[in-house]
C-alpha cells in the first residue's frame, strides 16, 4: 500500500475512512460478510454524524453468501462467529437500508446470495467520473476473543480483480428469506388456545409468504413467532437471560430487553414438514407450491413444530447454543394485539434450562459467544420496582402473571429436561 491508503487497523480510521468514501461514491457493491465498522460507517453516513444533516447513499447491492452454504456449518463452533457475524449484516442493513419503522430512511438497497463461501469482505466504489475504488475488510481474532478488522485499499484496482470481483456475481440471486402471515384470530380463538404446556391446535392459519422484515403495509394479520425462555441455576438463585434488542438482531423495539424471540420462516416451515422448497422466486407461488407439497391442507396452519425450529434457529444464533428439540418444553400460547397496527402477534413460548456440570456448562458458553447481547438477570429482579424497573419490551410485561406461573417460577432443571 501506498503511504495515501495504508493499511487499516483500528476500528475508528476505518469507520471514517469508509464513510469518506461511502458519500463520495455514486453505486456501492458489497461482496461477502460486511463487518462490523462497514455497517457502523453506513450508520454514520445515514444518520448525519459525518455531516450535520443526514446523508442519501448511493444504492448500495450487497451479495453475501446464501444461507444454506453458511448455516450448513453451524455444527462446527470455529463458524460461530462467522454464523452470527453474517446474521448480524443482513439484519443491520436491512434495518438500515430498508425503511426499518426504527430506522433512518436511505438510498436503494437490494441483497442477493452467491454460491461461493466468501469469508472477507470486498467493497466496490464507484465514483461520478467512473473511477473505481476497491476496498477489502479482514476480520481477524483479537484478544479475548475479540474479532479485529483490518483495511486495505486499492485505489485503481487491476482489471484481473475486477473480473474476479464480477465473477463472483454472475450466478447472485436475490436472497429470498421470507416471514410466514397467518390470518387474525377472533377473541374467542384466542380464549381456546391452551396455555397449560399441551395443546391439540393446529396452529394459526397461513395466508401468505412475505419477504422477512420488509413492511407489507398490509394490516390485518398475524404473525407466528418462537419465544424462548432461557433459565439457568447459580450460587445466588435461579436467573433467566433476557436478549438485549439492537439493530444488529432485531427489527424493531430497540434498546429494550425481551425474552429470545423469532418469526417463523419459510425455511421453518419447510423443516416443520419435510419439504424441499428449492428456488422460488415469487413470494405468491412460493406459497402456493408449499401448500400443495404439504398435501393441499385445509386449512394451512403453522405447526408447533416450525415454531420449535425457529426457536432452535434463534438460540444458535444469539447464543451459540445446539438445543435439541426434546429439551425444548413448550409452555403454552399467548396472543397479543400490537401496540400501533391492526395486526396480531402469536408467541409459542418455550422454557429452556441450561446444563451445568463440569462436563458441559452451557451457561458459560453462552456468555462467551455473546457476552454484550444477553442480559443475566436474577429471578427476583426481573419485576421487581426497586432500585429501578427493567426496561422490558411488551411481551413481558404485558404477560408478566402467565410468564410468572408459568415459566419463571417453575423449577429449573439443569439436566435440560422438562421440569
Amino acid at each position: 500500500m501506498d503511504d495515501n491508503h495504508p493499511i487499516l487497523c483500528d476500528a475508528a480510521d476505518i469507520q471514517s475512512e469508509l464513510a469518506y468514501l461511502l458519500l463520495n461514491s455514486t453505486r456501492i457493491d458489497v461482496l461477502g460478510i460486511a463487518p462490523q465498522p462497514l455497517i457502523d460507517a453506513i450508520r454514520r453516513v445515514t444518520s448525519g454524524a459525518t455531516n450535520d444533516t443526514a446523508a442519501v447513499l448511493a444504492p448500495i447491492t450487497y451479495s453475501t453468501p446464501r444461507s444454506q452454504i453458511v448455516l450448513a456449518h453451524a455444527p462446527d463452533a470455529l463458524h460461530g462467529k462467522l454464523i452470527r457475524r453474517w446474521n448480524a449484516s443482513l439484519i443491520a442493513l436491512r434495518n438500515i437500508l430498508s425503511g426499518s419503522p426504527d430506522g433512518p430512511s436511505a438510498g436503494p438497497y437490494a441483497s442477493f446470495a452467491i454460491s461461493e463461501l466468501f469469508l472477507d469482505c470486498l467493497v466496490r466504489l464507484t465514483s461520478n467520473d467512473g473511477g473505481v475504488h476497491m476496498v477489502g475488510l479482514t476480520v481477524l481474532p483479537g484478544p479475548l476473543g475479540r474479532e479485529q478488522t483490518v483495511m486495505w485499499q486499492v485505489p485503481t484496482p487491476p482489471s484481473t480483480l475486477l473480473a474476479t470481483f464480477d465473477a463472483m456475481l454472475q450466478d447472485r440471486k436475490p436472497l429470498l428469506i421470507r416471514e410466514i402471515h397467518c390470518a387474525m384470530l377472533d377473541q374467542s380463538a384466542v380464549l381456546a388456545v391452551p396455555s397449560d404446556g399441551t395443546t391439540s391446535w393446529p396452529g394459526p392459519r397461513i395466508t401468505r409468504f412475505l419477504p422477512y422484515g420488509i413492511s407489507s403495509h398490509d394490516d390485518n394479520f398475524l404473525m407466528p413467532v418462537a419465544i424462548v425462555a432461557i433459565r439457568a441455576t447459580t450460587p445466588r438463585g435461579p436467573i433467566a437471560y433476557l436478549k438485549q434488542r439492537t439493530l444488529l438482531t432485531d427489527h424493531n423495539d430497540f434498546g429494550v430487553l425481551s425474552l429470545l424471540s423469532a418469526r417463523v420462516l419459510e425455511e421453518d416451515l419447510a423443516v416443520a414438514l419435510n419439504l424441499d422448497l428449492g428456488d422460488k422466486q415469487n413470494d405468491d407461488d412460493a406459497f402456493e407450491k408449499t401448500w400443495i407439497m404439504a398435501g393441499k391442507p385445509n386449512p394451512f396452519t403453522v405447526p408447533l413444530d416450525a415454531f420449535r425450529n425457529a426457536a432452535q434457529r434463534e438460540l444458535y444464533s444469539s447464543c451459540g447454543l445446539h438445543i435439541g428439540p426434546d429439551r425444548l418444553a413448550f409452555r403454552g400460547f399467548q396472543v397479543l394485539d400490537h401496540e400501533t397496527a391492526n395486526e396480531q402477534l402469536c408467541f409459542a413460548i418455550f422454557d429452556c434450562s441450561l446444563r451445568r456440570s463440569g462436563d458441559q456448562d452451557e451457561l458459560r458458553d453462552l456468555e462467551s459467544w455473546n457476552p454484550t447481547g444477553m442480559v443475566r438477570v436474577d429471578r427476583d429482579r426481573l419485576y421487581a420496582t426497586t432500585p429501578e424497573p427493567l426496561p422490558l419490551n411488551r411481551l413481558l410485561r404485558a404477560r408478566s402473571t402467565w410468564l410468572t406461573e408459568h415459566v419463571f417460577n417453575r423449577p429449573v432443571d439443569d439436566t435440560g429436561g422438562h421440569s
